[in-house]
């Protein structure tokens, strides 16, 4: 079976992908980040969370949201990881 996300030797040899994996954040771990994730995203302080993994982590997010777009973290849009996708394809 092949996978989709399959990038293949050319991804791996520019250090494009890593090992993934997955873990539950708790909410109180959060807590140490609150403050700083509401303070970026003030219009929205619906979304202070998501900044607040943003910023712990110390990671990107994907998101078509422009409520993150200029608030100091980096964010990737899904139009630019499938450019990205399809270039390491080959």
């Amino acid at each position: 079976m092949q996978n989709w996300y399959s990038l293949g030797d050319k991804a791996m040899e520019n250090n494009l992908i890593d090992i993934v994996y997955i873990r539950r954040i708790k909410d109180h771990e959060l807590t140490p980040f609150k403050a700083k994730a509401r303070a970026r995203i003030s219009h929205d302080p619906d979304d202070w969370q998501e900044v607040a993994l943003v910023l712990k982590l110390a990671c990107a997010i994907l998101t078509e949201d422009t409520d993150f777009f200029g608030v100091g973290i980096i964010t990737w849009k899904s139009d630019a990881i499938n450019h990205l996708l399809e270039y390491f394809k080959n």
